[in-house]
């Protein structure tokens, strides 16, 4: 599905560094290296985030009172 508005999905950000890395890997891709630390940072803070949910969700569910 594609991303609406300014909506960013992890996917697509993925998507971007897996290309920006082969740029960076390249003979000249010194000139890069900066938009690839962007998006490393990106990637990581989302998956941060996702995973900070996921382990409050855990907690939320291990710690309800069976009824």
């Amino acid at each position: 599905m594609p991303p609406t508005g300014n909506h960013v999905t992890t996917e697509r950000l993925e998507r971007a560094l897996r290309t920006c890395a082969q740029v960076v890997a390249q003979p000249g891709g010194e000139t890069y290296v900066a938009i690839f630390e962007r998006l490393e940072r990106e990637v990581a803070e989302r998956r941060s985030a996702q995973d900070a949910r996921t382990r409050a969700r855990a907690l939320l569910t291990s710690s309800i009172p069976a009824a």
